[in-house]
């Protein structure tokens, strides 16, 4: 249903953006879904690396996070200066959590599947214990009053924002020339150039927000990738219009859990 509601915001919405439908298929078939996540982070790391002045953001919104790859993509572009803000279903990353303690504590015969799933399993936590500081758990129980009171929120949204936003007017304007303000993309197989002038010429469009969303049903855990039949949508905006409905949705669920928004003062 959300892929379908976001094509057809996507039709008669005035944003420019480009849209992709990705599918992870299982039996050896393409995970094209964790290949796309895995292309944005490295491909938000490499802009940033070439302009230090823009400021960059990965938003996460996750049921569940354990796929070692992404998580040490994380891990680079948390290095890189590239801010982290995850929201993760509590119940689910205590269960990950959970695996990750039992398989540090476990032996495995060298060259077995249980060796190859505990090197995975350590990876992840080494990952989740760099970033541990941007994640907040989603979980608070309902409030009396109301059906389901005291159950816990469940988080099952799946999306990610990749942004970057202007950084200082000196060092923007000294890099204008040189780049459209947004990274290359890199989702349909090959890097396309970076449009010169922001496709418009003026330094209004260059110094425009920009967003990049994946959203659909795959969870970033190896299950999703490599046994799971899922989907996901890489919406790339020249204009930021789907973007700030993702971040408005972020914000609005860090303020439900936590009574603030990622990087303001708690109520």
């Amino acid at each position: 249903m959300i892929i379908y509601l976001l094509l057809i915001f996507m039709l008669f919405s005035p944003s420019h953006a480009d849209v992709t439908a990705f599918f992870n298929t299982p039996l050896g078939g393409s995970a094209l879904c964790k290949m796309t996540a895995v292309a944005k982070i490295d491909e938000l790391i490499a802009f940033k690396r070439e302009h230090a002045d823009k400021e960059c953001s990965i938003k996460l919104a996750m049921y569940e996070l354990e796929d070692p790859d992404l998580l040490e993509g994380l891990v680079r572009a948390q290095q890189r200066g590239i801010k982290l803000n995850l929201l993760l279903d509590k119940g689910a990353h205590e269960k990950v959590m959970g695996k990750i303690r039992e398989a540090s504590g476990k032996a495995a015969a060298p060259g077995t599947f249980a060796a190859h799933d505990k090197a995975k399993k350590d990876r992840a936590g080494m990952a989740l214990g760099e970033i541990i500081g941007s994640i907040i758990l989603v979980g608070n129980p309902y409030t009396p009053g109301v059906k389901g009171a005291g159950r816990p929120r469940t988080m099952h949204e799946k999306f990610a924002i990749f942004s970057c936003a202007p950084g200082s007017a000196e060092e923007g304007t000294a890099t204008a020339a040189a780049s459209s303000g947004r990274p290359k993309k890199t989702a349909r197989g090959g890097e396309a150039p970076m449009k010169a002038g922001g496709g418009g010429g003026s330094s209004s469009t260059r110094d425009e927000q920009y967003y990049s969303v994946l959203v659909g049903s795959y969870n970033w855990t190896d299950a999703a990738a490599e046994i799971n039949y899922e989907n996901c949508l890489l919406i790339d905006e020249e204009s930021a219009d789907v973007g700030r409905s993702f971040d408005n949705r972020f914000d609005e669920i860090s303020v439900n859990e936590m009574g603030s928004a990622p990087g303001t003062a708690r109520k």
